[in-house]
């Protein structure tokens, strides 16, 4: 899997500064190679419809808990 990682390293980041803590934490988990690969993965084996039924029945919730996520989305 390729991805381009340029972009975020160089973002500006001032946006931030008035955020609350949990934009700092998406921030952060959103440029992590191992929660993009779990991502990508887990949408690589969705049907065409996402809820929450289907990804604890097919033991995703595992991957998402991982990230402290209950679910990818």
């Amino acid at each position: 899997m390729a991805v381009a990682f340029g972009e975020l390293k160089y973002a500006n980041y001032d946006y931030l500064k008035s955020r609350p803590v949990q934009a700092w934490a998406w921030e952060y988990l959103r440029r992590n190679s191992a929660y993009i690969e779990a991502w990508y993965t887990h949408m690589s084996q969705v049907s065409g419809h996402n809820s929450c039924l289907d990804i604890v029945e097919n033991g995703e919730m595992e991957a998402a808990a991982m990230f402290g996520l209950l679910f990818f989305r």
